[in-house]
């Protein structure tokens, strides 16, 4: 989720930091990465007690190595609980259909270039390392609503969320 780190208001001209909350590498959260142990995309965050909350995305990626069990132990059979074009659930068909055509899967690793997260703004400019989960904005200098949006990937597919950020020429009491 995109938020704002400082407190508003927020003046034009003024300097906030973009934060995504849950992919930023400080603390326990460890940025969206590949989990070589488990074979799926991952991110850890604390929660709101300070505990490590491990997230792991299933998708194509991580179906492809978990079907390698399947033919490596020469199992008798899959179940797929629901592989529907729904655009809620990972697109694990191309691995399933790679593997029943061929009998091996396709192993692959996702591009590791789509976990850095991007951040885009409708006016005023953008500085920092947004490789690291946050970036500098520097309000733009009339006042006014402006969206600011953060897209995150699993290497795969790419999700986005978007805030209004209202910029105000003088704090109202």
């Amino acid at each position: 989720m995109l938020s704002i780190r400082e407190p508003g208001p927020y003046l034009p001209g003024s300097r906030v930091t973009l934060q995504g909350n849950s992919i930023m590498l400080d603390n326990l959260a460890g940025g969206i990465r590949w989990d070589n142990v488990n074979r799926v995309t991952t991110f850890t965050y604390p929660d709101q007690t300070g505990a490590a909350v491990t997230i792991w995305i299933h998708n194509r990626f991580s179906a492809a190595f978990h079907l390698m069990v399947v033919s490596e132990w020469e199992l008798g059979g899959v179940y797929i609980g629901n592989a529907s074009a729904d655009p809620a659930n990972a697109n694990l068909w191309p691995a399933i259909a790679a593997f029943f055509e061929s009998g091996i899967p396709s192993l692959r690793l996702p591009n590791a270039i789509l976990f850095d997260p991007i951040f885009s703004v409708e006016g005023g400019e953008l500085s920092g390392n947004s490789g690291s989960g946050w970036q500098f904005w520097d309000l733009p200098s009339n006042a006014g609503d402006y969206r600011a949006q953060l897209v995150v990937s699993d290497g795969d597919v790419r999700v986005g969320h978007v805030i209004t950020v209202p910029v105000r020429a003088e704090a109202s009491e």
